[in-house]
């Protein structure tokens, strides 16, 4: 009877064990034990992707800018632009995107995929509206500006940048990827305000003096987009580092 007595006492002690360990399990799975804020974390990211290019850029170092300073901070979600100008980033979803712009920091050494051996000369910066990361160009550059240096929302931007470009608010598709369209038009428009774009990071131009040589430059006068114009010479693509075509 004691030797009875000795086993179901062991019995309730194995069971009492298996249930407080299962117990302990499902509280760590629910957010208990320590182990809630880590998993509350993995939930809360979220991704923004799209591609850099004037041509399509590889190489490019691509943040939120989540402080509004221009610039890719340490702490600030950011990676680097693959094939096709590919880029992914992870931020969390509490972050309120409104206002915020995703930069693209071109450097000396990255690729332009339109051809081989298209080596960056002059660094650079692109830039698109957080709102709008599928495509990080030259032309979202300037809406950015815009919307930076007027208040204006990001579809007001887009407006202004085609009209002073074009002659015509609704003329230039920003979420087109003229590569793979092959709106040759576009795209030799893409890489002039990209030559704009380099010209003011040599010189250390402020955003509305970007604005200014990028509406005055030869490009900004309407034309067809839909002809397809040849595309400017290779050699012309990027700045040397003494700034010289």
């Amino acid at each position: 009877m004691e030797q009875q007595n000795t086993q179901i006492v062991e019995f309730k002690s194995k069971w009492q064990l298996l249930l407080s360990l299962a117990l302990s399990l499902a509280l760590t799975a629910c957010g208990g034990g320590g182990g809630g804020e880590h998993l509350s974390g993995i939930e809360s990211q979220t991704q923004l992707s799209g591609q850099v290019m004037d041509g399509y850029i590889q190489g490019a170092t691509v943040c939120l800018d989540l402080n509004d300073n221009g610039t890719c901070d340490a702490n600030e979600p950011s990676t680097v632009s693959g094939v096709n100008g590919a880029y992914t980033l992870n931020h969390n979803a509490s972050v309120a995107l409104s206002g915020l712009s995703i930069l693209a920091n071109v450097p000396v050494g990255a690729i332009d995929q339109d051809g081989p051996s298209h080596t960056v000369y002059t660094a650079y910066q692109m830039r698109t509206a957080a709102q709008a990361p599928a495509l990080i160009t030259p032309l979202t550059t300037l809406a950015v500006y815009e919307m930076k240096a007027s208040g204006a929302t990001w579809t007001q931007a887009q407006q202004t940048v085609s009209t002073r470009l074009m002659g015509d608010a609704q003329a230039l598709n920003f979420s087109q990827d003229y590569v793979a369209q092959a709106n040759n038009a576009l795209h030799t428009l893409a890489r002039s305000v990209a030559n704009t774009l380099q010209t003011a990071a040599l010189n250390g131009d402020a955003p509305a003096a970007i604005l200014a040589a990028a509406y005055n430059a030869p490009q900004a006068m309407p034309f067809t987009l839909q002809v397809a114009a040849p595309l400017s010479a290779h050699s012309n693509d990027y700045l040397l580092p003494n700034n010289q075509p």
